[in-house]
C-alpha cells in the first residue's frame, strides 16, 4: 500500500514538473506580467547570434527589461489599440507567417495548380471586376487623419446617391492607380485575393451597386461590383496567373497557418515570435516619440544647473584658451581693434568689425573665435601658449589673440555646450526608464536567473 502511494506521488511529481517545463519557468515580472525564461533565451540567443563580443546573460537582462518597460509604457497609453498600429501590426505577421510558408511550402507550378483549382472540391472560385476609390493612410496616421479620411469618403458615398458617376469621382478623389482604370477594360480577380476588407464588402454586393466606406490596411475605401462570375476560361485564366497564384498561395497560407497551430513546440514559439513583432512595434513606436521629445531645445537654466552639478566630469587633460584669433593688415590696426572688441562679448565680435570694415578698411581683418585647445591652431599655440611656430605670411601680415587661457576646465556649460547638452539628455532618458521601473514595478527570480541556459552557456 505504502508503494503505491509512493508511486503515485512521483507519477504526479513527474507530471507536474513535465507541464512546467513544457509552459517554461518564469524568469520576472514586469506590471503583474509574467515573462518566462524561454522568452528571454530566445530574445537573447538572437541577440547573441548577431555580436561578436555579446553581454552577459545578466548584463542583457538589463536591456531586456528596459525593452519590455517601453513596451508596457505603450499599451498602457493605448498605442496598441489605435487602428494604424493594429493595421501595422497585421500585416507584418501576415508578411512573416507567408515567408516562413514559402520557405517550407514553395508555390506549385501554374499546371499543377489548374489541376488542383479543377477539382469538384476546390473552394472559392468566384472572380469578380471592380472599381474602387480609396484614400491612402499611412501606418503612422493619427485618430484625426482617419476621420478626416472617413469623412472625405463619406461625402463621396453621398455624391453617388445623388446620381454622380463612379469614374468622375475617381478621377477627383482616387489615387493614381484608380484613376488610370477610368476608361480602362477592368481585369478579373479572384475574390479570395483580395484584403479581407474588400472581399468582405463585395461579397455582399450585387452588380453596379457601391459599399459603404470602410478601412482596410491600406487606408479607407469604396468599391463597386461590376461583375461576378464562378471560374473563368483558360485563356482568362492563364491571363490572370498573377492573381492566380496568389490565390492559391493565400489558401495554402491559411491551411499552413492551421498546421503550425496544431504543433504545440511550433505554437509555442510562434506565439513569443508574435508578442516580439507586436512590442518591436510598440517600442520603435515609444522610441521615436522619446527621440523628438529628447531633440527639443533643451532651456538654458536646466544645462547651467547641470553643468554647476558635473563639473568636475569636464576637467580637461590638455589646456584651453577661450577667444579669437585675429589677422590685420599691421600693430597698428591691432590696437584699434583690440580697443573696439575688448569690453565687448566675443559673440558679437564678428560683426562688429564686419560693420567696421565697409566704413574704414583699417578693420578689414580674417577672425577665428571659439575655444582652442593647445596643438588645434599654430597661432593660439604661439601667441597664447608660446609653443610652436607661427605659419608663413599671408595675406594679413599681423596676427594676435584676445581671450584666455583655460588650463583646467571650462567656466561655463556654453564652454562645453554640445557635451553638456548630450549628457542631459542621457541622464534624462536614463531617469525616464527608471521612472517607469517605479511605475510597472520589476521582480526578478533569481533562483531561475542563475540557471538559464542560452544556446548552451549557463
Amino acid at each position: 500500500m505504502v508503494r503505491r502511494i509512493l508511486f503515485f506521488f512521483c507519477c504526479l511529481w513527474l507530471f507536474f514538473g513535465k507541464l512546467n517545463a513544457e509552459e517554461g519557468r518564469i524568469l520576472l515580472w514586469i506590471n503583474e506580467d509574467e515573462i518566462s525564461e524561454n522568452e528571454f533565451v530566445y530574445y537573447y540567443d538572437k541577440y547573441k547570434a548577431l555580436c561578436n563580443s555579446p553581454l552577459s546573460v545578466e548584463a542583457y537582462l538589463e536591456h531586456f527589461i528596459d525593452f519590455k518597460l517601453k513596451a508596457a509604457d505603450a499599451r498602457a497609453q493605448g498605442w496598441d489599440t489605435f487602428p494604424d498600429f493594429r493595421r501595422s501590426f497585421e500585416m507584418l505577421c501576415r508578411k512573416t507567417l507567408k515567408s516562413s510558408f514559402r520557405q517550407t511550402c514553395p508555390t506549385k507550378p501554374y499546371k499543377d495548380m489548374r489541376e488542383s483549382e479543377n477539382s469538384a472540391n476546390h473552394p472559392m472560385r468566384q472572380w469578380v471586376r471592380m472599381r474602387s476609390i480609396s484614400i491612402p493612410l499611412l501606418s503612422t496616421s493619427t485618430h484625426s487623419e482617419e476621420a478626416e479620411a472617413l469623412a472625405c469618403m463619406r461625402v463621396v458615398r453621398d455624391s453617388l446617391k445623388t446620381g454622380a458617376s463612379f469614374d468622375s469621382l475617381t478621377l477627383c478623389y482616387g489615387n493614381e492607380a484608380e484613376k488610370k482604370q477610368v476608361g480602362a477594360e477592368l481585369s478579373w480577380i479572384p475574390l479570395n485575393s483580395l484584403l479581407q476588407e474588400f472581399s468582405e464588402n463585395l461579397s455582399l454586393l450585387d452588380a453596379g451597386q457601391v459599399s459603404e466606406p470602410f478601412i482596410s490596411p491600406l487606408g479607407v475605401h469604396i468599391v463597386q461590383l461590376v461583375e461576378r462570375k464562378n471560374g473563368l476560361t483558360d485563356v482568362e485564366n492563364y491571363s490572370s496567373y498573377p492573381h492566380h497564384a496568389e490565390r492559391k498561395e493565400s489558401a495554402s497560407l491559411t491551411d499552413y497557418e492551421g498546421r503550425v497551430s496544431e504543433e504545440s513546440e511550433v505554437y509555442s514559439a510562434g506565439k513569443i515570435r508574435e508578442k516580439e513583432m507586436e512590442e518591436g512595434l510598440l517600442v520603435a513606436r515609444w522610441d521615436m516619440k522619446e527621440s523628438v521629445r529628447l531633440s527639443e531645445p533643451v532651456p538654458s537654466e536646466y544645462l547651467k544647473d547641470y553643468f554647476d552639478k558635473h563639473k568636475k566630469e569636464y576637467v580637461w587633460e590638455f589646456p584651453h584658451f577661450k577667444g579669437g584669433v585675429i589677422h590685420c593688415h599691421n600693430r597698428k590696426s591691432a590696437s584699434k581693434i583690440k580697443k573696439k572688441l575688448r569690453k565687448l562679448p566675443m559673440e558679437e565680435w564678428r560683426e562688429l568689425l564686419k560693420t567696421l570694415a565697409q566704413k574704414n578698411k583699417t578693420y578689414r581683418c580674417e577672425i577665428e573665435i571659439g575655444l582652442f585647445r593647445i596643438g588645434e591652431n599654430p597661432y593660439v599655440d604661439k601667441l597664447a601658449f608660446k609653443c610652436g611656430e607661427l605659419p608663413p605670411d599671408k595675406e594679413y601680415s599681423y596676427s594676435f589673440v584676445l581671450g584666455k587661457r583655460l588650463n583646467k576646465a571650462p567656466e561655463e556649460y556654453t564652454d562645453v555646450i554640445e557635451q553638456v547638452t548630450h549628457d542631459f539628455r542621457l541622464e534624462n532618458s536614463r531617469n525616464r526608464l527608471k521612472s517607469l521601473r517605479e511605475k510597472f514595478g520589476v521582480k526578478i527570480d533569481e533562483s531561475v536567473l542563475k540557471t538559464v541556459n542560452c544556446s548552451g552557456s549557463n
